[in-house]
C-alpha cells in the first residue's frame, strides 16, 4: 500500500507469500565472482540468463542455481545433485535490449508462474463492481441515477454503437470511479483555479511557468463546483477512435486534440485563451473490449503475443504457459480506465487553464504538485493510483512504432510502475520539462515494480469497491512488491546496469 497504513484484506500476504499471493523471488547473488577471483555487483541484464530457478516444495517461493549451457545431458547441471530448473531467468531470447527491465532480469516465464502475466481463477468477477467514494454524493446532483460519469456517457461518444458503448462499460465504470472521489475532486479543484492564482515560477529554459497546489479537502460546495465544471465538459470535448496505423496518425494509445474552427484557429471553451477539444482513442482498445464476453480460442490478444514472441526468436522453453483469457483482458481494461483519465484530465486542462497564444508559446499546461514534469495526465494518474501503470514490452527495430503501440493496448506481458516516474523526460511539443534537478534526477536509480495479476483482477471485485467506500483511492493504490523489483542504475553514454 505504498505510504499509507491502511490494512487492505486483498494485499495482505497468505501465509509465507508476498502480497497477492506472490511467491518470493530467486534469491540472486549480490557480487558474482570472476575465474581470476575478481568480483563485482552483477548486471542482470548480462548475467540473469546463467540462472535457473524452480518452484521450492512449499511453494512460497523459488530455489536458483547456475545453469552449466555445457552440459551433455541437457540438463544445465554442474553436479550430479543439481535440481532440474523449470524457469531460465533474463531476456527470453537471451537478447535484453528492447525488453523491459522486469523481464530482462526475471524472463517472461518466471513473471509469469509469479504471478504478474496470467492470474487463471475461479473467483467471482463483476465487471459491473467499481464505484467510487464519493459516488452517493455524484448520484444526489445527477438526476439521471445512471452509474456511468456525466462525460463518460455514450453521448459524448460519436458514431459509436450500443454494442461498442456496452463493451467498453468495464473501463468506464473503473474510469467513473477513479473521478467519484473526494481526492480526485480535489486535483480537478486545483487544475481549474484561475490562472492568475497560480503559483508562478520562472525556468532558465521555459520561462514563467505555473504551478498548481492540491488542496487537502473541498467543502461540500466547492465539490459540487468542481462536479459542474465535469459536467460542463459535456460541451467542451468528445470521445472518438482512431485508427493508430494509418500513414499520417499519432503513434500514441490515445491523444488529445484542440479543436479548430475554419480559420484554424482555436475554439474557446470555458472563458478566453481556453481550448475545446477532442479526445482520440485506438481503435485496437476497441478490439479488445469487444471481446471481453467471449470464452473461447482463438484470441486475437493470444495470437498478437505469440507473433511478438516468435518475431524475438523465442524458443517454446521460455514463454509463459498459454496465455489467459481473462486475464489479459481485465488488463486492456485496467490500462483503458487510466487511459481515459488520462486524456480527460488533459482536455479539462485545456478548457479551464487560460494560456494566450504568445510568441515564444508558455508551457502547455500547468505542473501539478512537485513534478518537473508538466505532463497533467499522467501526473494526475499518479495522484490516483499512486503510479503510472505501463505494459511490459518488447521494442526492437525493425519493429514499427504502431507494433509496439498494439502491445500498450493488448497488455499481453503484464504490466509495471516506475519510480520516479519523470526522471528520463525531456521537453517536446507534448511536455516540457523544468531543468533545475535534471542533473540529480539523472543520476538517480530507477525502480520498476511489476503489479501483480491479482490486483488488477481486484479491480473488479465486490469487496475491494466496498474498501474503498471506507478508505478512498488507498483502497486500490498501486502495491509495490519491492521483492520483484528491477532497479535500472545510469551510467556514462546512455548505458545502465541492472539491479
Amino acid at each position: 500500500m505504498g505510504d499509507s497504513d491502511v490494512s487492505m484484506s486483498g494485499v495482505e500476504p497468505d501465509d509465507g507469500l508476498l502480497a497477492y499471493g506472490i511467491p518470493y523471488p530467486p534469491a540472486l547473488d549480490d557480487t558474482i565472482t570472476f575465474s581470476d577471483g575478481s568480483a563485482e555487483p552483477p548486471d542482470w541484464k548480462i548475467y540473469a540468463k546463467y540462472y535457473g530457478a524452480r518452484f521450492k516444495p512449499g511453494g512460497n517461493g523459488f530455489d536458483v542455481r547456475l545453469i552449466n549451457f555445457n552440459d551433455p545431458s541437457g540438463e544445465g547441471k554442474y553436479f550430479e545433485e543439481d535440481w532440474p530448473y523449470e524457469y531460465q531467468l533474463g531476456a527470453p531470447d537471451d537478447r535484453p535490449d528492447g525488453w523491459d527491465p522486469p523481464i530482462q532480469k526475471w524472463g517472461l516465464k518466471l513473471l509469469d508462474a509469479a504471478g504478474f502475466i496470467n492470474n487463471p481463477t475461479q473467483e467471482a468477477v463483476s465487471y459491473m463492481a467499481p464505484h467510487g467514494k464519493w459516488a452517493p454524493e455524484r448520484q444526489k446532483y445527477d438526476l439521471s441515477r445512471e452509474n456511468v460519469h456525466p462525460v463518460f456517457r455514450c453521448a459524448m461518444w460519436p458514431n459509436i454503437s450500443q454494442l461498442e458503448y456496452a463493451a467498453i462499460m468495464p473501463a468506464l465504470l473503473l474510469a467513473t470511479a477513479y473521478l467519484d472521489d473526494p481526492k480526485t475532486l480535489c486535483l480537478f479543484h486545483a487544475i481549474s483555479t484561475p490562472s492568475s492564482q497560480m503559483t508562478l515560477f520562472r525556468d532558465e529554459k521555459l520561462g514563467y511557468c505555473q504551478r498548481v497546489q492540491i488542496p487537502a479537502t473541498l467543502s461540500e460546495i466547492e465539490q459540487k463546483a468542481v462536479f459542474d465544471k465535469m459536467v460542463a465538459m459535456r460541451e467542451y470535448t468528445t470521445f472518438n477512435w482512431a485508427d493508430d496505423e494509418g500513414p499520417d496518425t499519432v503513434h500514441a494509445i490515445a491523444w488529445t486534440s484542440p479543436r479548430l474552427d475554419a480559420k484554424r484557429r482555436y475554439i474557446p471553451a470555458s472563458g478566453p485563451f481556453t481550448r475545446k477539444t477532442d479526445i482520440y482513442m485506438s481503435t485496437h482498445i476497441l478490439h479488445v473490449m469487444s471481446l471481453m464476453p467471449i470464452k473461447a480460442y482463438p484470441f486475437f490478444d493470444t495470437q498478437f503475443a505469440e507473433e511478438i514472441l516468435d518475431m524475438a526468436g523465442v524458443a517454446d522453453e521460455r514463454k509463459p504457459r498459454e496465455f489467459d483469457l481473462i486475464s489479459a483482458q481485465m488488463r486492456t481494461a485496467y490500462m483503458f480506465a487510466a487511459t481515459l483519465v488520462h486524456e480527460f484530465a488533459h482536455a479539462f486542462c485545456k478548457a479551464y487553464f487560460e494560456r494566450p497564444d504568445t510568441k515564444p508559446a508558455q508551457p502547455n499546461e500547468p505542473w501539478l504538485a512537485d513534478n518537473r514534469n508538466n505532463e497533467l495526465g499522467h501526473a494526475v494518474i499518479l495522484q490516483i493510483l499512486g503510479g503510472i501503470p505501463g505494459s511490459n514490452t518488447l521494442y526492437r527495430i525493425p519493429m514499427s512504432s504502431a507494433e509496439v503501440i498494439k502491445q500498450w493496448n493488448y497488455v499481453p506481458f503484464g504490466i509495471h510502475f516506475r519510480e520516479p516516474w519523470d526522471m528520463w523526460a525531456k521537453t517536446s511539443k507534448f511536455q516540457q520539462v523544468i531543468s533545475e534537478g535534471a542533473a540529480e534526477d539523472n543520476g538517480k536509480t530507477c525502480t520498476f515494480y511489476p503489479i501483480a495479476q491479482r490486483q488488477i483482477q481486484s479491480m473488479y471485485a465486490k469487496q475491494t469497491w466496498d474498501e474503498v467506500s471506507r478508505y478512498g483511492l488507498d483502497a486500490i493504490k498501486l502495491t509495490k512488491i519491492p521483492e520483484w523489483a528491477a532497479h535500472v542504475v545510469p551510467g556514462e553514454t546512455g548505458n545502465y546496469t541492472l539491479r
